[in-house]
């Protein structure tokens, strides 16, 4: 902006020197924007830069007035401008000479006035792989790379002979040079402390080999020389360099249970000359010591018994294998439980281990085993056959007749299993107790068909207390009380009797009732939401017969001809406590999550849908007609009516209708957001809705759909007005389902891709 003609112009910016630096750090712009990928790049161009710079034209001055030498050059390794490494060469200024600084490490490379960059500009161009870029040639004095990012130059001054040399005052500031003072005396002391700690450790390591070369002189045994077991652990802990101190030798887990030597574990240990293991016991302590005789011999007897068992066993399994495949049809056999032939080998190995372990050992492996296994390993064999008296069991599934040669083999691994011959009898108190289970489930059937027959009209559903001119009487039973019975009379023996027939949660803290008469289901209609079931009189006594009955609902209906309907009930209703909880039950119903609602398209007098265009849905006993006008509709539909049985029990089930879509809302949402959800399913914009439920128009684009007394199941009616031709307003409100995203996918974002 122009202040003399106070408009824009064009204008040309620079920077303008005015006093040169002590020190002159240039930036050569390695890493730049690069417009078309939105992303960081680095150029790997050479730069070629002198040893002396010459700033005098910059400000305006004769030459040579202004020279800086070059004292430091920052390297980036690597084609990519999001990582790499970093290298600085910086020059001493008392000895000229030059050093590199990779991380902790710093090489002088070489003394003098001129510069190695070294391997830093052996990375090849990962832009161009085909092409190799030779290095330029430079004249004398002048350096040139492609990974330098940075140089830091220092001015010169002319001395009194007219020759450069370096500026005199102290470019640091006081406070830094006592810093770096600081740092320099700690890393010194550091430096020092470390060549002590090494110099000890060297002659920590010499000694410690020489008592190693000692020890290890001494450690082997010779025949019928004596010997001391010492942990293989043990001993590699002792012989490593580490200065902590060596713990005890413990010997305790290598001890069975008879507290000798464990045969398993002595692969564990290393035989050690006695003399030597007592110079190790004596420095180190611990125990108990474990001579040459220290093998437990009655461990070693029983592992033999386990791999002779295991090798028998092994042969034995084929021969019982290959005589259990036909069935055993002689008369001397032997009763033997299918579970204890299915597990018959894995007991063995148990019975070998509880031998070998001991019990508290057997014990803790079997909690790991699954649940299924734990049923056939924990028994005994020949155990799953005995009933609950230790007698053979009734129950001929679970057993099996096998010969008296195959018994003898596994009686050779079981000495102490129970044993049945095949007309041994079997358990008398368990055969009387099954019949008198017979008995008692007859009785059960006998009184389920009774109560079957007498409550036939309950039992099916039918026949129900209805709205009629007169008084109607009739007792309320919850549904799901009858549920359970109905279950109980379909099956006696397996489900259990109902319990008590009470309606005591019925009543509130004043003894009345809380349900109001008038929306009990009075009605033929088989679909019941109401939670209760109305029964006669004549029911209601048969029920108070069989079952214990606690606090009786009666209701009364009286209508007249002409008089409104007045329903009475005993107890009398609650209405503080009714209200109360009919407020309750709507707050519950108009406050959901993510449920179910239908959308129905309803179409002009003379317009179609094309998603109805096949068929109509007209369902009768669950069949789909084809579409036809409306007289034959009507006429075919009062004829499958009358047709029909009224007991037939129809599905509470939503049938959807062709073209009818299903969308997920929450009470907690608008109005407006439910037609938005329309918008992208039928196309049709917010504005051009009509929305309808249960008769009612639904307005108030910011009303929440719980307000609207919209439920779940719901089936909102749609109608579309024409649509818009103008495609724009549409756009419009698509877009303002989502919020601005501001300069995304512009090229105004460095880290995001521009789309």
């Amino acid at each position: 902006m122009c202040m003399n003609c106070n408009s824009k112009q064009n204008a040309v910016r620079h920077i303008q020197l005015t006093k040169p630096p002590p020190v002159l750090n240039v930036q050569l712009l390695r890493f730049v924007f690069d417009r078309q990928t939105g992303h960081k790049k680095k150029l790997n161009t050479y730069i070629e830069f002198p040893e002396d710079l010459d700033i005098s034209q910059y400000l305006d001055a004769e030459p040579d007035t202004y020279i800086y030498e070059l004292y430091g050059v920052l390297i980036h390794s690597g084609p990519s401008a999001y990582s790499g490494h970093y290298v600085a060469h910086i020059k001493d200024r008392k000895s000229n000479t030059w050093f590199k600084f990779n991380d902790e490490v710093i090489v002088e490379e070489m003394k003098g006035k001129k510069l190695n960059l070294g391997n830093e500009e052996e990375i090849t161009d990962t832009s161009n792989s085909k092409t190799s870029t030779k290095v330029p040639k430079v004249s004398k004095g002048h350096h040139t790379s492609k990974n330098a990012y940075m140089l830091v130059y220092q001015q010169k001054t002319a001395n009194q002979d007219g020759e450069a040399s370096l500026t005199t005052h102290d470019i640091l500031p006081e406070y830094v040079r006592q810093h770096i003072d600081m740092d320099n005396e700690t890393l010194e002391q550091w430096i020092s402390e470390m060549k002590n700690m090494k110099e000890q450790n060297i002659r920590t390591g010499q000694e410690k080999r020489g008592e190693m070369r000692q020890f290890y002189e001494e450690l082997p045994v010779q025949d019928g020389e004596d010997f001391d077991w010492i942990p293989t652990d043990w001993l590699n802990t002792w012989l490593s360099v580490s200065k902590e101190i060596k713990p005890p030798i413990d010997n305790k887990t290598f001890l069975c249970q008879h507290k000798k030597l464990h045969p398993d574990k002595v692969c564990k240990l290393k035989c050690v000359h006695r003399q030597t293991a007592d110079k190790l016991y004596d420095m180190y302590k611990g125990g108990p010591r474990l001579h040459r005789d220290a093998v437990c011999l009655m461990c070693v007897k029983k592992r033999c018994t386990i791999l002779r068992t295991r090798v028998n066993m092994d042969q034995d399994s084929k021969l019982i294998s290959d005589c259990l495949k036909n069935q055993y049809n002689g008369d001397n056999g032997y009763w033997v439980g299918k579970k204890s032939l299915r597990s018959w080998k894995s007991l063995v190995i148990k019975q070998c281990e509880d031998t070998e372990n001991g019990e508290d050992n057997v014990e803790e492996k079997t909690e790991t085993k699954k649940e299924s296994d734990n049923e056939d390993e924990n028994l005994s064999f020949n155990d799953d056959i005995l009933c609950s008296h230790d007698k053979l069991s009734t129950d001929a599934g679970c057993r099996r007749l096998i010969s008296t040669d195959i018994w003898q083999r596994l009686r050779s691994y079981f000495p102490l299993a129970v044993e049945f011959k095949q007309w041994d009898p079997v358990c008398e108190l368990c055969n009387r107790l099954e019949e008198e289970e017979e008995q008692v489930k007859e009785i059960q059937k006998m009184v389920a068909n009774e109560q079957k027959t007498q409550l036939s009209d309950l039992y099916q559903e039918r026949n129900r207390p209805k709205a009629v001119n007169g008084v109607v009487t009739a007792y309320v039973v919850q549904k799901d009380w009858i549920t359970e019975w109905r279950n109980y009379i379909k099956n006696p023996v397996a489900k259990e009797h109902p319990a008590i027939l009470s309606n005591e949660n019925l009543l509130c803290a004043h003894g009345n009732c809380t349900i109001d008469p008038k929306t009990l289901p009075f009605s033929d209609s088989l679909v019941n939401h109401t939670g209760f079931v109305l029964i006669w009189p004549s029911e209601w006594l048969i029920l108070k017969q069989a079952f214990s009955t606690h606090a009786p609902f009666e209701v009364h209906r009286v209508e007249a001809q002409g008089q409104p309907v007045v329903y009475f009930s005993n107890p009398a209703v609650c209405e503080e406590c009714a209200q109360a909880m009919q407020l309750d039950k709507d707050n519950q119903q108009w406050s959901y999550k993510n449920v179910k609602i239908y959308i129905r398209k309803v179409l002009d007098d003379n317009a179609t849908d094309d998603t109805d265009s096949d068929y109509q849905q007209v369902h009768v006993n669950g069949k789909r007609k084809k579409k036809m006008n409306c007289n034959q509709q009507a006429t075919t539909v009062t004829k499958m009516i009358k047709s029909t049985n009224v007991t037939t029990r129809r599905s509470a089930r939503h049938r959807k209708t062709k073209g009818e879509k299903e969308i997920i809302i929450s009470s907690d949402e608008t109005l407006r957001d439910l037609k938005l959800q329309i918008m992208h399913m039928f196309s049709v914009a917010p504005f051009d809705q009509h929305l309808s439920v249960n008769g009612q128009d639904l307005t108030g684009d910011h009303q929440t759909l719980g307000s609207l007394h919209i439920a779940a199941e719901d089936i909102i009616y749609f109608r579309a007005d024409e649509p818009c031709d103008d495609p724009l307003l549409l756009e419009e409100v698509s877009q303002s389902l989502s919020p601005e995203e501001g300069f995304k996918g512009t090229g105004l974002m460095g880290g995001v891709n521009c789309m």
